[in-house]
């Protein structure tokens, strides 16, 4: 699972079950390390990805696949709904107790 941490970092969570040979910590152990190797080779092209797209300020899809649809569209959903939610953020009246801003 990949969590945002700031704009051009991210936390990146794995984690490996299996319902057999649970006490072999030979299996255990070589399942970890292999595991681990896999996301360290992630972890090169996502850094690589985050520089390109840090270099151009391009696009996160530029060139959109069938695939990408999915997270093309939860990408607009996600704007459209921070959008939304700012907009009624602007318009809430202020908390009781508390005074609004004036401009003098």
């Amino acid at each position: 699972m990949i969590t945002p941490e700031t704009s051009t970092s991210s936390h990146y969570l794995w984690g490996v079950a299996r319902p057999h040979q649970i006490d072999d910590a030979e299996l255990t152990e070589f399942i970890r390390a292999q595991s681990e190797k896999t996301f360290e080779e992630d972890k090169v092209m996502l850094a690589a990805q985050q520089r390109s797209l840090g270099e151009t300020g391009g696009s996160t899809f530029p060139v959109p696949l069938k695939t990408d649809a999915g997270p093309i569209q939860a990408r607009r959903l996600m704007e459209q709904l921070i959008e939304q939610e700012q907009a009624l953020l602007s318009r809430a009246p202020a908390p009781a107790g508390t005074k609004p801003d004036t401009v003098s």
